[in-house]
């Protein structure tokens, strides 16, 4: 009996830390990719305190679904010392820090005036609010960052070897940590896969079918809007979820399946890169660049797949210890993007 239990909580554990895999945080730094640099009059202050506030010109660049910024206030004749303030800002996930020389400042979630990479060319006003009270204001009209450190000369002046690292990490990023949809839908493939021949088609047939779209739609020849795409990719997910708890077998028709949901996924990772924006000077090197990363990245998630659960796969309950509650966790979280994306958004 106490066997029969320890086994049952193996199990569960197992699933358990399947389903957790799109929260698993990894650690990549992101490139300024080709997002102008600008600079803009601003001021940080804190809301409430009687402290001085900080002001001075901020240079702006975005990266990667992050907006990097870093703020110099002058010494003044009312005796504040010159300051430097860096911070950044996660646009997915609303999220932002501040530090200056001596330490962290503010650290956690923020409310944005508009949550879009181009938010540094607002008009002037609050850019950004932190949860403990810090208020990052801008102001003026948006200028280049002529000595910033990513300006465009520099930018242009990048090998095809640096554009190619750069873009391969961008890839990789947009999986793990940012691509929790993407990263539940590979999942969802590993989970109904009784073999490694079946877990190869169905990713053959996903690679092939988003590396063409992506291509398609980075160059311009087909272009959906991201208020079709994003729900369409959310109903994929949920669709294998469903399956997998239906079916214990896997077949053939499946692969097709798999092959349209890919094109879908495709456009949502042309749509990212558009835009990020792509290397004028090295286009397509950024373009397989950004696609083998993707392509990282999926894998990296079948490998902590097969450390999960590899070991119970040819088991006989895993179907019913490991693929159905973790597709059940799945379909739950698909379903709410799923509303998200249509009538709650």
């Amino acid at each position: 009996m106490t066997k029969d239990v320890f086994t049952a909580i193996a199990w569960w554990i197992a699933a358990f830390v399947l389903a957790a895999i799109p929260i698993v945080p990894v650690a990549a730094v992101a490139h300024p990719l080709h997002s102008e640099a600008i600079e803009r009059p601003c001021e940080l202050n804190r809301n409430g305190h009687t402290s001085s506030p900080i002001s001075g010109r901020c240079s702006f660049f975005v990266a990667a679904g992050y907006l990097v910024f870093r703020l110099d206030a002058a010494a003044d004749k009312n005796g504040a010392q010159a300051r430097t303030v860096s911070g950044a800002i996660n646009f997915g996930q609303l999220t932002g820090s501040l530090f200056t020389d001596k330490g962290p400042l503010a650290n956690g979630k923020v409310t944005l005036a508009e949550a879009s990479p181009q938010v540094v060319h607002m008009k002037p006003g609050k850019l950004a609010i932190w949860a403990n009270g810090y208020v990052l204001e801008v102001g003026g009209s948006p200028v280049k960052a002529a000595d910033s450190a990513v300006n465009v000369a520099q930018r242009s002046a990048e090998s095809i070897f640096e554009v190619f690292v750069n873009y391969l990490k961008v890839g990789f990023i947009h999986i793990i940590p940012r691509g929790f949809d993407h990263i539940l839908f590979v999942i969802g493939l590993f989970l109904l896969s009784p073999n490694l021949k079946a877990l190869l088609w169905q990713i053959s047939a996903f690679t092939v079918a988003h590396t063409l779209t992506l291509a398609v739609g980075a160059t311009g020849v087909v272009r959906l809007p991201a208020d079709i795409v994003e729900p369409l990719i959310a109903l994929s997910i949920l669709w294998v979820a469903i399956e997998n708890v239906l079916t214990e077998r896997f077949s053939r028709w499946r692969v097709g399946v798999v092959f349209c949901f890919g094109l879908l996924h495709g456009l949502g990772f042309a749509g990212v890169l558009l835009k990020i924006g792509l290397s004028a000077a090295h286009f397509y090197s950024a373009l397989v660049a950004f696609n083998l990363g993707v392509e990282l990245g999926q894998l990296t998630v079948i490998a902590f797949c097969f450390l999960a659960v590899g070991w119970a796969m040819q088991t006989s309950r895993y179907h019913k210890r490991v693929v159905v509650p973790a597709s059940c966790v799945i379909a739950l979280i698909s379903t709410y993007w799923v509303l998200e994306r249509t009538v709650l958004g």
